[in-house]
């Protein structure tokens, strides 16, 4: 409710004034009646109030002296006059305090609560106006600092932000440019939604931060970025990593901090923040939750880039055959490639022909990212995410690694249904003469492929596992008694009695009659 004060030195018309007008209605609260004008003059001088209703004639202190003086203690103070005088010189003052109501005596109701209501409105619209000056205060500043950096002239300022008082110092001057740090792994686990309430939270944390530390001359970027003109002194790098810390402990998240040079003058401001964002570029070289400034930027020196092709080819391959360790070399020496580089977005460039390299090489064994992977698309924009060159290796690295392990995983199903149809067709022939050669030209390998496969796959030897089955099936025909010896033998694919007994005593330890005996 707005406060009120209301003044009249007849006490029978200040009673009116109480009990006739629905104060609460209207939304004013009287917070003093006063029939003496200098009281109201001591409550006004002492108190914070919206609106004075006083009348004009009054002894000692004339309503319009005490509004005058009113007025100069908050010019910003709405003022209802009542007079019983319908005289023109009142008036005339009336209109020069800027009178916002003129009510005559005797006071008709109604008309006093038709004017308070206007003066209500009038303060409603100004309290509404003041919120959204207030709302859009950090907005203009930010507007009014990052004008700064781009290189507007501190005398261009635009009306709107002139009673935002805010002035570049003249003493020696830093640009930092704060970015928060993408976490892979935290996003790695979290939906969309959650990992917008994570950034969020860190930069609420930031913006606190900065406001905190009265470190007004701050402009928000980009989504994850702020750009801060800040005072040089000795603690300056120990106040960033106090905030570095904060961030980190207060958040999931870090931060890394590009700083420029000093600077003394405005013309050099607009290079200072160009050279903060080209140092924290370098945070791809240097890695994450730092200070980068140009004494930490190495001399690089530019060699001839090696051809990359034969390591990506052996890369390849490496993922082709399970080969994890070699998988880790050479990503380890394809990286190693890239020293020469003098640019993140030479090393994205490299990194996007990595990755285009393997999705080609794919292709031509009819497989894709999705195809393997259940990717939608080919993901090759994830990469404009990274931003180190240990993000892109290591996302690199498990990427390789899940295709290599269901490349060998489908490998392995493949396997177990291809000897499961050669366990099938050896056992359905187990009374003739096979072979390797035979089976390998029937399922369409080479013996010696096949016979690698195969004992790499069940574990023995083709031969073996043939010798194995006809064992056991004879086995089985010996404990059938109808059947004579030689009978078994010829079942389970020998021809000469004697080689079977030799073999059975062989395998079994006993010989096929005592076998038969044994088993009753």
């Amino acid at each position: 409710m707005y406060k009120a004060v209301v003044v009249d030195d007849e006490r029978y018309d200040l009673e009116g004034l109480r009990k006739l007008i629905p104060w609460e209605e209207l939304n004013i609260e009287v917070v003093c009646w006063e029939h003496k004008p200098l009281g109201a003059l001591k409550y006004i001088e002492e108190h914070q109030i919206d609106l004075l209703i006083t009348d004009i004639k009054m002894p000692i202190l004339s309503g319009l002296e005490l509004a005058k003086r009113a007025q100069d203690l908050n010019p910003e103070l709405k003022k209802c006059f009542i007079s019983g005088y319908q005289d023109f010189e009142f008036a005339k003052k009336a209109i020069d305090l800027k009178a916002d109501g003129y009510v005559l005596k005797p006071v008709d109701d109604l008309e006093l609560i038709e004017v308070l209501k206007g003066i209500v409105q009038t303060l409603e619209e100004k309290r509404d106006l003041q919120e959204v000056i207030e709302e859009t205060a950090d907005l203009r500043r930010q507007e009014l600092v990052l004008g700064w950096l781009n290189g507007r002239s501190m005398k261009q300022i635009p009306v709107h932000a002139q009673n935002l008082q805010i002035t570049l110092p003249n003493d020696t001057q830093v640009v930092a440019v704060i970015e928060l740090d993408r976490s892979l792994k935290e996003f790695a686990t979290t939906t969309d939604l959650h990992q917008q309430v994570i950034v969020e939270q860190a930069l609420s944390i930031i913006v606190k931060q900065l406001e905190e530390k009265r470190w007004l001359l701050w402009s928000k970027t980009a989504a994850n970025r702020f750009a801060v003109i800040l005072p040089q002194h000795e603690s300056l790098h120990h106040e960033l990593n106090a905030l570095q810390k904060t961030v980190a402990a207060e958040s999931k998240l870090t931060i890394t901090i590009g700083l420029s040079e000093p600077f003394d003058s405005e013309a050099a401001l607009a290079g200072a923040y160009e050279e903060a964002i080209n140092n924290l570029g370098y945070k791809m070289f240097l890695g994450k939750n730092r200070m980068i400034s140009r004494r930490d930027i190495p001399s690089r020196e530019l060699n001839k880039p090696e051809d990359i092709r034969p390591i990506l080819d052996r890369m390849f391959q490496a993922t082709m055959k399970y080969q994890l360790v070699e998988i880790y070399d050479c990503i380890e020496q394809l990286f190693g490639s890239v020293q020469h580089v003098d640019s993140p977005q030479k090393v994205y460039h490299f990194s996007t022909y990595i990755t285009l390299k393997l999705q080609h090489d794919l292709a031509q064994i009819n497989e894709s990212f999705q195809s393997l992977l259940g990717w939608e698309s080919n993901n090759i924009e994830m990469l404009s995410k990274f931003e180190t060159i240990d993000d892109i290796q290591r996302w690199l690295r498990s990427t390789l690694f899940e295709i290599s392990e269901t490349v060998y995983m489908r490998k392995q199903r493949r396997n177990l249904r291809l000897f499961d149809e050669i366990k099938e067709y050896v056992d359905e022939r187990l009374a003739s003469e096979i072979t390797l050669k035979e089976v390998a030209n029937y399922f369409a390998y080479s013996p010696n492929h096949l016979g690698y496969l195969f004992k790499e796959s069940v574990g023995v030897s083709f031969n073996e596992y043939v010798l194995s089955q006809r064992m056991e099936k004879a086995k089985v025909l010996l404990r059938n008694h109808k059947l004579k010896v030689y009978e078994v033998a010829d079942q389970t694919g020998y021809k000469s009695l004697t080689h079977f007994s030799r073999t059975f005593r062989e395998v079994v330890g006993m010989t096929p009659g005592e076998f038969r005996k044994q088993s009753g």
